[in-house]
């Protein structure tokens, strides 16, 4: 095997470890919990937007839809 088959067998070993290992990473319990609750203020904000009812039913939807995501901010400490 040549140096250049050695070099190329290492880079892909390389990228596939790093995927990998990102992959990894990227899969934690905090990071499952970051995704759901940026799934839940988004698919608020969507209900919020198609709500065709009375003012006060969407002003009630919208203070619950801004307190879900000042709540999500203050537990995980970023924006959804």
């Amino acid at each position: 095997m040549g140096s250049v088959n050695k070099a190329i067998v290492g880079i892909i070993i390389a990228i596939t470890l790093y995927w990998a290992f990102g992959f990894y990473a990227g899969d934690t319990p905090a990071d499952k919990e970051r995704i759901q609750a940026q799934d839940a203020v988004e698919l608020c904000r969507e209900k919020l937007d198609s709500y065709s009812g009375p003012a006060v039913g969407k002003s009630i939807f919208s203070d619950a839809c801004r307190k879900l995501e000042v709540e999500t901010r203050k537990r995980l400490g970023n924006a959804p």
